[in-house]
């Protein structure tokens, strides 16, 4: 399962997506030009979407005086103090001014309508996007590959201690029975390929 959207009923959803896309750089990926207005707003990484939209038969919730640490939503930023001052200029409250803890930086605002918005920059990243692969800990990859060997033969993927020499032989077996049907020149040469790969299956 994977997170779609998120929504907020909110008074002013065209003005407030607005200003999400303006100063936060969220994208429309849809939008209802009539009620309830609903916009889906996301990130440049497209992984996840904020629905805004103004049902008037449902409750709006009190933002303005929800406590952050129940409610906010988080926006990573490269640079948290720049970000804070320009979104400050443009209409947030700034409800805890940025700072340090551990390796990560923090600030607490809120936009015009009062919702929480938290700035944070980790120090160490916990999610990574398809552009980020160059920031990737080896531990992300399950499959282990030789580089020093990756350009001069094939590798085989390890799939378990126990089973690899199992997998590897019946691969083995397998191209040796598929050479029986083969010409007899072609059989030959077939074999000796056979025999120059049977190393690498040994490994």
């Amino acid at each position: 399962m994977k997170i779609e959207h998120i929504a907020l009923n909110v008074e002013e959803p065209v003005l407030m997506a607005r200003w999400y896309v303006e100063h936060l750089g969220l994208t429309v990926k849809r939008r209802m030009v009539d009620s309830p207005f609903a916009h889906f707003l996301a990130g440049d990484d497209d992984r996840v979407m904020l629905e805004i939209y103004g049902n008037k038969n449902a409750t709006v919730p009190d933002y303005r005086n929800a406590d952050p640490a129940i409610f906010h939503i988080a926006f990573w930023s490269d640079n948290v103090e720049t970000d804070c001052r320009r979104l400050q200029s443009a209409g947030a409250q700034v409800v805890a001014d940025f700072h340090q803890i551990n390796d990560d930086t923090f600030a607490m605002l809120r936009d015009p309508w009062g919702i929480p918005l938290q700035l944070v920059k980790r120090g160490t990243k916990m999610i990574w996007t398809q552009r980020d692969t160059s920031d990737l800990p080896p531990q992300i990859f399950p499959i282990r590959w030789k580089p020093s060997r990756i350009s001069k033969r094939p590798q085989i993927p390890a799939v378990s201690l126990a089973w690899r020499p199992f997998v590897v032989h019946v691969w083995w077996l397998t191209l040796l029975l598929s050479g029986l049907d083969t010409p007899g020149r072609t059989r030959g040469w077939w074999f000796a390929v056979l025999v120059q790969c049977q190393p690498w299956f040994d490994e």
